[in-house]
């Protein structure tokens, strides 16, 4: 996912914090989250990137479409434009 956020003070304090249950409880595993991204090639993205693992696409999909993180979302909208994407793995 990365999005631009538009008002950080609450992105963290009315976003966040349920995206982030509703997310966990879907089975997210989170691996980045806004932290100092850097451009290799071209310009970065968006402000804030995150980066997750779930066990399938079924499942990420499932995650963001849920109606605890819809619900969330339509809070964070306010602050920020969303670009949220899955991509299928490497089997090991």
């Amino acid at each position: 996912m990365a999005f631009k956020v538009t008002n950080a003070e609450a992105y963290a304090k009315e976003y966040a914090p349920l995206a982030t249950k509703a997310l966990a409880d879907s089975g997210q595993k989170r691996l980045a989250s806004g932290g100092k991204t850097i451009a290799i090639a071209r310009a970065v993205p968006a402000s804030r990137i995150v980066v997750s693992m779930f066990d399938s696409l079924d499942k990420a999909k499932a995650a963001y479409t849920s109606p605890a993180y819809l619900e969330a979302r339509k809070i964070g909208e306010q602050y920020g434009k969303f670009h949220i994407f899955a991509v299928e793995g490497i089997a090991r």
